[in-house]
């Protein structure tokens, strides 16, 4: 089929409704063009729709304040490693993503069915002139309805649009986190995974965490953006750092994708998003600015596109910073609990409340933190090394010691010969005295002198002739 060819499309939906999941869709005018038609002008011009919030909502917090309401059940663990947090410069993203657009979106018409009757899929973020598929949905009155816009506009077409560019990524699309969450009022998970005809999970990518513009609004995503270290306990007896809301918003997603085994990201309130990752040993964290859903060259749905495509490794990906790691970091498979916080502390327990083993659990306790804590010690100190433990001579060792160290006050006169005759009959093997003669013969010179060898316990003087 040529790209001329594509004509009968427009007849062919023209004038169609179909209803999705009780939501009719509107899906094509006469005589107006699809997306396909261009789809590097289209993603280049596409403008999410504003979320109307209704009047039953949470009061939103004014411009540039925060909501104080990012209540998040995290907090200190000795497994979350990440340590620093550093900022993507907004010139350099926008310029690569406007250079991946001109180079990997076709601005000739894409020979395939829009929308999609087999997947399910279609482009759904407006458009003009272009006509795109309609999703009417009802007011972000809760987390669940924001979830549905964010989902519905931004993520399905970003995952149509990079299908288009990349065939070979057909088998990956965005998936609802499943998992129980404490948090799940407040907060929304999906993935960019790829799964198999089992529906089985082969690889994750990319993690998208979504909540409510009154929960996050703007102040709160900038917040988060500059904050550039999240504080930790240095030893074990410190008392848990006091978090503000960045940096539990930090944290949150740090579990998130180390849970999933992912190390991009995106964090969005629909009216706001902000897109990064982890360093490859996950102790270091980027991040772009705050983005609108307003903001143009680049816009939303360009970034996204792009940040999924860099998070799979594609051609013209986003190559992060390096950073230095340890290799025990980097090549580490970190296990974290799933649910390790409740949304409340429990409330201390009272000394009525005893059961028998209180006792056993804290010297437990006691003992685990004694561990922890000589780790900590051994790991900032350096230990004098202890020389190895010599076991005791014997007796006749110590004889010879001394034999040895009396030889060395007798005068160098002799030869080599004298001296091995001297070592062979110096001391007989089980006598306890020296023979006169030898010595006699041995050392001349030294005749009528008296000679004191040590033998064990005694002490044996004699004369030479």
């Amino acid at each position: 089929m040529q790209p001329g060819d594509i004509e009968p499309y427009y007849h062919q939906y023209r004038e169609e409704r179909r209803t999705h999941k009780g939501r009719h869709l509107k899906l094509s005018v006469v005589g107006r063009k699809r997306g396909t038609h261009n789809l590097r002008e289209y993603v280049r011009r596409a403008e999410l729709p504003v979320m109307d919030m209704g009047p039953n909502i949470a009061k939103m917090p004014p411009p540039d304040r925060r909501s104080h309401a990012i209540h998040l059940s995290v907090g200190f663990t000795l497994w979350r490693i990440l340590q620093y947090m550093e900022p993507l410069f907004p010139e350099e993203l926008s310029d690569d993503v406007l250079s991946f657009i001109a180079t990997y979106m076709p601005a000739e018409p894409v020979i395939i069915p829009e929308p999609d009757y087999i997947t399910g899929e279609w482009l759904s973020v407006p458009c003009k002139p272009y006509q795109t598929g309609t999703v009417l949905l009802g007011q972000g009155v809760d987390n669940d309805a924001v979830r549905h816009w964010a989902v519905q506009y931004p993520l399905a077409t970003a995952q149509r649009l990079l299908h288009f560019a990349f065939p070979e990524t057909r088998c990956w699309a965005f998936q609802p986190d499943t998992a129980r969450d404490p948090d799940e009022e407040i907060v929304s998970f999906y993935t960019w995974e790829a799964r198999n005809r089992q529906k089985q999970v082969l690889n994750t990518t990319l993690a998208v965490m979504i909540m409510p513009p009154w929960i996050a609004p703007p102040a709160d995503l900038a917040a988060m953006t500059k904050c550039r270290k999240l504080h930790r306990r240095r030893f074990p007896e410190d008392s848990d750092p006091r978090w503000k809301a960045c940096e539990r918003l930090w944290a949150k997603i740090w579990d998130l994708c180390t849970r999933r085994g992912c190390r991009w990201f995106v964090i969005t309130s629909y009216n706001t998003w902000a897109f990064g990752a982890f360093s490859p040993g996950r102790t270091r964290g980027f991040i772009s600015d705050p983005r609108s859903f307003r903001q143009r060259e680049p816009n939303v749905l360009g970034t996204l596109t792009y940040w999924l495509a860099s998070s799979m490794d594609l051609p013209g990906a986003f190559t992060l910073p390096n950073v230095v790691e340890l290799v025990s970091e980097v090549s580490q498979d970190l296990e974290i609990p799933p649910f390790p916080y409740d949304r409340f502390p429990e409330p201390p327990r009272s000394e009525s409340d005893w059961s028998v083993n209180d006792d056993v659990d804290r010297e437990v306790e006691e003992a685990e933190v004694s561990t922890l804590l000589g780790m900590a010690i051994s790991a900032t100190s350096i230990e004098e090394p202890v020389p190895p433990s010599l076991p005791d001579a014997t007796p006749a060792q110590t004889l010879m010691q001394k034999v040895s160290a009396w030889q060395e006050h007798l005068p160098r006169t002799y030869d080599a010969m004298s001296e091995a005759a001297f070592s062979a009959h110096t001391v007989s093997s089980a006598a306890t005295s020296m023979r006169s003669d030898d010595f006699e013969h041995l050392y001349p010179s030294r005749t009528n002198d008296w000679v004191t060898v040590p033998l064990g316990q005694s002490v044996t003087k004699m004369a030479a002739r």
